[in-house]
């Protein structure tokens, strides 16, 4: 593999990655983490949206 590849390959796997985790991901990961302790409401998934890795960061605080 050229190295243009090898650098192309790990930028579309970070690229998905931060994608995934950005919104659906983020949003899937805080209602496994706070389950029993709150709900996911609307305003959840609008500040998921607009706010980066706000699911993530929800999952750390519950």
């Amino acid at each position: 593999m050229s190295y243009i590849g090898g650098v192309l390959k790990r930028f579309i796997i970070l690229v998905v990655l931060f994608l995934v985790l950005y919104f659906p991901g983020g949003v899937i990961i805080m209602g496994a983490s706070c389950h029993g302790k709150s709900s996911i409401d609307g305003l959840d998934w609008i500040a998921s949206i607009f706010v980066p890795f706000y699911g993530v960061i929800k999952a750390f605080i519950c």
